[in-house]
């Protein structure tokens, strides 16, 4: 079975038999792509992610089985652009740099029409990204607001609005970011403290509140709510590494912001011998996808669900679909999980022959995952405790 069982504190634990893969495909982006990557998939089955070309820039893509491969228009000739997420809606947001400056504008994608997010007046000094969005069409970033510094801010019928912390501090005094929102309007993200280190943020819609944090780690951030709010992310912590460096750790954690459990901290364990974990998404079922980091710098990508923690490398492998090689089409390994949707289906990239002789390139896979994970038992409501629980946020 290809599952490493969590640190339990007693709670549910997997119900059922192990998942396993049914298919695994490379998005076709066409002649003239080199590497590329997908970054996210809704329920529709619709991906979106970047294309790197072979004759140099890159460009974000929006795919879909019924008509195939976009490639995202950019706000400037020339320019690049980048593609972060999709909702149910099928409206895809990213960035795309402008001409003339090295600033970007955030922006919204659908039906074949680009929408630049950033109306501010005087376009050449103001800066923004999409990292965000939910089904009903409010996307959130950061947005510059003077020189050096980024506000978390929502963009919303044409204007861009800073959220503050909750007492009023204002997005002028700090460098911060919106990563995530769920479709109640709850938002996650981080802030930049003035040493540098950043910290986990939810906006709950009275103001940003800063997420405690285990004691001895660094940093923390958040990378996705869903719609039971809850929300997941990364800490770190530093460690010696090579010749007396120092070096970030990141370990996934998720918590629950209301409900039984609310604003407990739960964190989950690393695949076999790793040491350390990146958490990516979550679905509306409380499945989750990310990395199991090695001493070294390798990374596994991974599905936790139902408390257990799958390795999506040895269930690909174990169905026969990792087969690629110097004379046969197809994966070898999968490298990056990127994102969940709530029927299974993982986005990411992976290591990608051709099998004409050919190196493998980074390519963009969509992989389907049976039983559904959410068919095995849903752990939003339950969510099974990894790790040492963290009581309460800060004011």
């Amino acid at each position: 079975m290809a599952a490493v069982a969590a640190i339990s504190l007693g709670m549910a634990t997997g119900a059922g038999a192990s998942p396993s893969v049914s298919g695994l495909s490379a998005v076709p982006l066409g002649v003239g792509v080199g590497t590329n990557d997908a970054t996210g998939i809704n329920n529709s089955g619709a991906i979106v992610g970047n294309a790197y070309f072979s004759a140099g820039g890159y460009q974000g893509f929006y795919y879909t089985e019924a008509g195939g491969v976009e490639l995202i228009p950019r706000l400037a000739t020339g320019a690049a652009s980048g593609a972060a997420a999709i909702n149910n809606a099928g409206v895809a947001i990213g960035y795309s740099s402008l001409a003339g400056h090295g600033g970007s504008h955030a922006y919204t994608y659908s039906g074949g029409v680009l929408t630049d997010l950033d109306t501010r007046s005087g376009e050449g000094s103001f800066s923004s990204n999409a990292y965000a969005i939910n089904d009903a069409g409010t996307v959130v970033g950061a947005a510059n607001t003077g020189p050096g510094n980024n506000g978390a801010a929502i963009f919303k019928d044409g204007a861009v609005t800073f959220l503050s912390f909750a007492g009023g501090a204002t997005p002028s005094l700090i460098n911060s970011v919106a990563t995530a929102i769920n479709n109640s309007g709850v938002i996650g993200g981080l802030y930049q403290k003035p040493d540098g280190k950043l910290e986990s943020v939810v906006d709950l819609g009275e103001g940003m509140v800063v997420l405690d944090r285990p004691e001895g780690s660094v940093g923390s951030r958040i990378t996705g709510i869903n719609d039971s709010n809850v929300v997941v992310g990364n800490y770190f912590t530093e460690v010696e590494w090579m010749m007396g460096m120092m070096m970030e750790r990141s370990h996934g954690f998720y918590m629950a912001l209301d409900g039984p459990e609310a604003w407990v901290q739960k964190f989950i364990a690393p695949l076999g011998t790793d040491v350390g974990t990146e958490l990516k998404a979550i679905n509306s079922h409380g499945d989750m996808v990310g990395l199991s980091l090695g001493e070294w710098g390798t990374q596994n990508p991974f599905l936790f669900s139902n408390g257990i923690t799958f390795d999506l490398n040895l269930l690909a492998a174990e169905a026969g679909l990792l087969t690629g090689s110097l004379n046969v089409a197809g994966f070898s390994s999968l490298a990056v999980a990127n994102d969940i949707n709530d029927f299974g289906q993982i986005v990411g990239y992976g290591y990608y022959f051709k099998g004409d002789g050919s190196s493998a390139q980074q390519r963009a896979f969509v992989m389907q995952v049976v039983p559904e994970p959410s068919t095995w038992a849903l752990i939003g409501t339950s969510l099974v405790a990894l790790g040492v629980g963290m009581r309460r946020r800060k004011s």
